[in-house]
């Protein structure tokens, strides 16, 4: 059963283009999250782009995550700010993320 904070998730979002300081830890990413558990994560490179499949759920303030060719849960506290951005805290690192807008696909 998809909860309101799960139906909040569902979509794609992408490394809000203010926060210059994930963007040079993670990359600029866009994730895809799908109602059936599925998360599409993307690493956008200069010419190629890095994929993962993954599964999601969520555990309260915590987004799980496992890849299936690498199995290991990882773990990142989530937020939902006021202004509709996502915040994700992953090993104590902050990155915000907005909605993505069909004219950026």
């Amino acid at each position: 059963m998809i909860n309101e904070q799960n139906k909040q998730l569902l979509g794609a979002w992408v490394t809000d283009p203010d926060d210059q300081s994930s963007t040079k830890t993670f990359g600029r990413v866009r994730m895809v999250f799908e109602p059936n558990g599925k998360l599409t994560y993307i690493v956008i490179g200069n010419g190629t782009d890095q994929v993962m499949l993954l599964s999601y759920r969520v555990d309260g303030d915590e987004l799980v995550t496992n890849q299936e060719s690498a199995p290991r849960e990882d773990r990142s506290h989530f937020v939902f700010m006021p202004d509709g951005k996502l915040m994700l805290l992953y090993d104590g690192v902050p990155s915000v993320y907005v909605r993505e807008r069909e004219s950026l696909r």
